[in-house]
Order: structure tokens, then C-alpha cells, then sequence
């Protein structure tokens, strides 16, 4: 059990030791005794990212993506069939910020992406779950 303090803004701040793999999102409650209140947040000890996509009908594919767990200061890159959209850079906490960005529309069908990056000094990937499906009304 640690223990931290809370800024006039509400921001707070504590260290833990790491838990042990397996990887993971790991729940963490923070209890505040004197308010008699209890906050739950989680724990990432694995990468992780999450995307999302339309076809607004325009000749276009929109994506919006974000993630936690990389490497502080890392590069990370969402790809599409083999071909890089995308990049960020993770910050000193190893995340980023949802991002916008979009392509053109690819052909009918479904196509195979990855994000990618750095965790604990070495490659890896996140496979796009689900895989982008694009309709013949793209």
C-alpha cells in the first residue's frame, strides 16, 4: 500500500512497485479516508491501444486512435495493409492523446493493421481488432 498527496487542483500523484507480469490492465482504488471516498483507475503493464474508424461516405476513411504503456518518449505507428498512416510519439508517461487523421478509400474488402512500437526496450505490435472492412459504399 503507498500513499500520495493531493494538489489544491485535485491532481494526484504516488508511486507503486510494478506488478509482475503476466501484462495487463490492473485495477488500483484510491481511497481518501478524511472524505470518505473512493476512486478506481487502472494500471496498464503492457501497451495498449485502441482505434476506431468511418467511412463517411466522402472517397475517405476516418481514424481516430490513442494509447497507453509505451516506452516514455517512444515512436509509435498505425499501419493498414502494410503501409504506415500514421505515427505519434508517446509521452514521458509512454501515452498519447486520441489522434485524427484519415486515408483514401481502399478497395471493398478486409484489411490487416498493426500498431506498433516500443515496450520495455523492445518491438511490438497490437493487432487492429477488428480488422477495417470497407463497404462498397465508401
Amino acid at each position: 500500500m503507498d500513499s500520495g498527496n493531493t494538489t489544491a487542483s485535485g491532481t494526484f500523484s504516488t508511486s507503486f512497485q510494478v506488478p509482475a507480469k503476466p501484462g495487463g490492465p490492473y485495477k488500483l482504488l484510491v481511497y481518501a479516508p478524511s472524505q470518505q471516498l473512493q476512486l478506481l483507475a487502472y494500471y496498464f503493464s503492457e501497451a495498449y491501444s485502441c482505434y476506431s474508424y468511418n467511412e463517411p461516405g466522402d472517397g475517405s476513411i476516418h481514424y481516430q486512435w490513442d494509447g497507453v504503456g509505451w516506452d516514455a518518449n517512444s515512436t509509435v505507428t498505425f499501419s493498414v495493409n502494410g503501409s504506415q498512416l500514421q505515427q505519434a510519439t508517446a509521452d514521458g508517461n509512454g501515452s498519447f492523446a486520441t489522434r485524427s487523421f484519415m486515408q483514401m478509400c481502399l478497395p471493398p474488402g478486409t484489411y490487416q493493421g498493426v500498431i506498433s512500437g516500443t515496450l520495455d526496450g523492445q518491438p511490438a505490435t497490437i493487432p487492429l481488432n477488428p480488422p477495417v472492412t470497407v463497404g462498397s459504399g465508401c
